[in-house]
């Protein structure tokens, strides 16, 4: 983690049963994906949005809310597949095996690499 990053700032969303990118998120639920007005200004309407300008309770089009990642929310899977002596992995079968020891959480909409979590 970035050490400028504190472990309640906002890294993603979820909805529509992916990760997405904050920019991507406010263009898609906040009015014109602008945070508007002074600190004040945004503090009147704060019990309402969080401070990237998401509504809280906001829908998806499923019907469920949208979430936000924290920096201190565990993203990434800490299994690591079996590797064979030939190469190859338990997950093979799988066209997203993961078995590098990087893992990367993808925006589902622009596909920007948002995180990365080195094993």
């Amino acid at each position: 983690m970035n050490s400028t990053v504190k472990a309640g700032d906002i890294l993603a969303y979820t909805y529509e049963a992916d990760y997405h990118c904050i920019d991507c998120t406010r263009q898609r639920f906040s009015d014109d994906g602008k945070v508007h007005g002074t600190e004040s200004d945004r503090a009147k309407f704060r019990p309402c949005t969080d401070y990237n300008g998401i509504w809280y309770e906001q829908l998806d089009s499923e019907g469920n809310f949208v979430h936000p990642v924290f920096y201190s929310d565990e993203w990434y899977d800490l299994d690591k597949p079996s590797v064979f002596a030939d190469g190859t992995c338990d997950h093979d079968w799988d066209w997203q095996c993961v078995c590098n020891d990087d893992q990367h959480l993808i925006c589902g909409d622009c596909h920007i690499i948002i995180d990365q979590y080195s094993i």
